[in-house]
């Protein structure tokens, strides 16, 4: 046996463990649209399909916050934030919507890639969107009026679940409905996190836009326990991000694991589920 064919074999051995832990599981995985529309986004479908064919539940949360800036820019209007939440007027709702449609013809389109000689072949993924989750406008706080900014009111997590049964992918976009009608613009990290909380996932994943975490010495950090986050914050040992807190929440609600990783690097989900360094930090 040839020296790559042992270690691929050793390999496959190794994650063989994984394989079988994971398999029925539900993970919730957050990203944003920067990587959508980026080079490797087609590698990180490559390897949902994978994990679809693996018998894992991919309920997948994507973000429009860049889509929504470029166009507010070609508009000549302002980017308004406040405590972390944009303030989304009634003109800027309407380029949330846009975005956020956009972004889910995109995710569709590249989930229904078929090509022979690829991972993607034959796999035949079914998607699932829709009013799963229900919203109420934040209000006003602090003076600040947040107008079309939501806040979850609920989730339908019946009708998702029937859906992750019939092993279709779930793609929420960062959206949220009203009984009157409207919509809300919503922070998809609080919603991937509030929909693992509410899902009793097994994983929620973060595909981060910044680097993988590290200490205040520059080294990486592969695990974290939650309850000792805080701390490590204020001690300065770690930088506080919203990544960070919503990761503590999301444990503190009930979720097993929470997972952190750098989307810019291609495999780096595989890397993570199914060898035992992983690729990112673990809560």
């Amino acid at each position: 046996m040839s020296k790559t064919a042992t270690q691929f074999v050793s390999w496959f051995r190794s994650a063989a463990p994984y394989i079988r832990v994971h398999r029925g599981k539900t993970f919730v995985i957050q990203f944003d649209d920067e990587l959508v529309y980026s080079e490797i986004f087609t590698d990180l479908v490559h390897d949902l399909a994978l994990l679809n064919s693996l018998g894992i539940h991919l309920v997948l949360v994507y973000g429009a916050r860049h889509s929504i800036e470029a166009w507010l820019a070609e508009n000549d209007q302002a980017s308004t934030y406040h405590e972390g939440l944009r303030l989304t007027d009634t003109d800027t709702m309407e380029l949330v919507k846009t975005a956020a449609g956009k972004l889910r013809v995109e995710i569709e389109s590249k989930l229904s890639m078929g090509l022979g000689n690829t991972p993607m072949s034959n796999a035949e993924l079914r998607v699932s969107s829709g009013n799963y989750v229900m919203a109420r406008p934040v209000g006003i706080v602090e003076g600040i009026d947040y107008q079309f900014t939501g806040e979850i009111r609920s989730i339908d997590r019946d009708a998702i679940q029937s859906k992750l049964d019939r092993d279709e992918i779930v793609l929420i976009p960062p959206l949220g409905y009203s009984i009157t009608g409207e919509a809300f613009n919503l922070s998809a990290i609080n919603l991937a996190t509030e929909l693992s909380i509410e899902l009793k996932d097994d994983k929620l994943i973060y595909l981060m836009e910044g680097e993988c975490l590290q200490d205040k010495d520059g080294n990486f950090i592969s695990q974290l326990v939650h309850s000792e986050v805080q701390t490590l914050i204020e001690k300065g040992n770690i930088e506080d991000s919203v990544y960070l807190r919503s990761g503590v929440h999301a444990c503190q609600g009930g979720v097993s694991r929470v997972q952190l990783i750098d989307r810019h690097t291609s495999g780096a989900i595989l890397q993570e589920l199914f060898t035992r360094d992983g690729a990112g930090t673990m809560i």
